[in-house]
């Protein structure tokens, strides 16, 4: 297993990855050399899952990195990494080196690689500040830079997108629904094709916007809103020339509590259009905006586009209004067409083409919590294509929030009253004393589940230390529970309906405590 891998992207894995018995072979050595094309300024590796032998000083099973001279990138790496990670090496070169002895064997590791042509000025990793980004003076609050997870245990990332440095968030606690932190670039003229990543986990996650502000102007040329869980994702922005000099504005929106840290890292800047990318998306806001690729520009040749539109559990049926709709017009609607299925993936009424005026109704009503909005194109005939906006009924839960101060209670919701199904709530209890330690105990409690608390249950997490305290279920209230920092984040989750629980905390010495 020694390769030379050359160009601008490439994938590698490990002996014997995802084919069976899904084990690296004992005394392997194996390297790859990794050759950007001209004008590479650095290599960016990406490992997606990585799981080697574990020992503190990684001597037995590792992978180690080093530039076009050798000289070693970073530490050796071994062990399980969950949500991977990655390294930058400068240079058009890099060389990745694995080695495993004669004793455990593990999964391996599955890896890519990018090579960067270009470096822009406006280019930001966030490693080191803002680069030539600023806060704005004209918005509410500011983007923060941070290494490692956000304060508030059920939202953010766990560390930035090669998990090595920092990145830019938004912190939403004790914030109001729509305040906004906004990031503004320097001046900036020509057609550019601007990428990011970015990390929106949390299920009250408000909205991210990028803006193209020039005199007068201000032109949303993205919106991404609402719950995409713990992965980062990349966003890719086609940015037009216009007359005047531009800047361009990142703009985070708090969602409707304080589980909305968005987060940003990575942002670069080439010239001209973006190459084509993939289309659709997974969409988990109760409303939002769904358009054809180059809407309002023709739709490419052979395109298969699928929208999933999943709110959060508390949902119900989903509508889907189409205010444009121009697609190539033919029987049946075989060439080109919308569908509109549920969640079981069953389509509901006939595919659509045509114009707007051609459809039979311009909405269309998808019982259940989620929906699928697929788009295909044949190789003739393409047309404007369509904007569409979709909405899903229901309101978010009844429960969750911040609580402070030395003692306070919080219930199930409907207590006494049996809860509701499908209902998430989050509390994060922030004490008034940073010395003093948090106790919960509870009056009442009943969460039917079984003995796993698979589920419906509760969960405690030390917020400071970030670990998880227990998980707790069934018909009778567990023995007080003990937070050893003044911060705790609670999830209560429930898959079915019982009486529930009322709940006091209160501050406690940490000698108490340790009885």
């Amino acid at each position: 297993c020694r390769r030379e891998l050359q160009g601008r992207f490439g994938q590698f894995v490990s002996p014997n990855y995802a084919i069976f018995p899904n084990k690296y072979p004992h005394d392997n050595r194996c390297a790859w050399k990794i050759t950007g094309p001209a004008g590479t300024k650095k290599i960016v590796l990406k490992f997606h899952s990585f799981d080697l032998e574990d020992d503190t000083k990684c001597s037995k099973d590792f992978i180690r990195i080093s530039d076009k001279n050798d000289k070693q990138v970073g530490p050796r790496y071994c062990g399980l990494y969950n949500w991977g990670f990655g390294v930058k090496i400068n240079g058009d070169v890099a060389n990745v080196h694995f080695s495993s002895n004669a004793l455990i064997a593990r999964k391996g590791f599955n890896a890519s690689f990018e090579a960067i042509l270009i470096e822009s000025k406006d280019d930001c990793d966030f490693d080191n500040g803002l680069c030539s980004w600023a806060n704005s003076k004209m918005d509410d609050f500011d983007w923060t830079i941070k290494s490692g997870r956000t304060p508030s245990y059920f939202t953010g990332p766990s560390g930035d997108y090669l998990e090595l440095g920092k990145y830019a968030y938004i912190e939403s606690s004790y914030r109001r629904k729509g305040d906004r932190a906004q990031l503004t670039s320097k001046l900036m003229s020509g057609a550019k094709c601007m990428q990011f990543m970015y990390n929106m986990n949390g299920i009250y996650m408000g909205s991210i916007n990028v803006v193209q502000a020039y005199g007068q102007i201000r032109k949303v040329l993205l919106n991404i809103s609402g719950n995409r869980d713990r992965p980062w994702h990349k966003a890719v922005v086609n940015i037009s020339d216009v007359v005047l000099p531009y800047k361009i504005i990142i703009e985070g929106v708090v969602g409707d509590g304080f589980t909305s840290d968005a987060a940003i890292d990575e942002i670069s800047f080439t010239s001209g259009h973006c190459p084509s990318q993939t289309c659709g998306d997974y969409l988990t806001a109760p409303y939002g905006v769904i358009e054809s690729p180059n809407y309002p520009g023709y739709y490419p040749d052979n395109a298969v586009c699928e929208w999933k539109i999943n709110p959060l559990p508390y949902y119900g049926n989903v509508g889907v209004l189409f205010e444009k709709f121009d697609v190539e017009n033919s029987t049946s609607c075989r060439n080109d067409s919308v569908q509109i299925s549920d969640g079981y993936k069953t389509q509901v009424g006939e595919k659509l083409c045509g114009s707007l005026q051609d459809l039979q109704s311009n909405s269309v009503r998808v019982k259940g919590a989620s929906a699928y909005v697929k788009f295909t194109s044949d190789s003739i005939g393409a047309k404007s294509g369509f904007k569409a906006t979709y909405k899903a009924s229901g309101k978010r839960a009844s429960c969750g929030g911040q609580l402070s101060g030395a003692q306070g209670n919080f219930t199930s919701p409907n207590y006494p009253r049996h809860y509701p199904v499908n209902e998430i709530c989050d509390w994060e209890i922030t004490g008034s004393d940073a010395n003093l330690w948090l106790e919960i105990s509870f009056k009442d409690f009943n969460i039917d589940d079984t003995v796993v608390c698979y589920y419906s249950y509760l969960i405690v997490y030390d917020s400071i230390h970030g670990n998880e305290i227990g998980r707790y279920c069934g018909r009778y209230a567990p023995a007080p529970i003990v937070i050893p920092s003044h911060v705790t984040n609670i999830r209560f989750a429930a898959s079915q309906s019982s009486r529930g629980f009322v709940a006091e905390w209160k501050m406690i010495s940490p000698n108490a405590g340790a009885k």
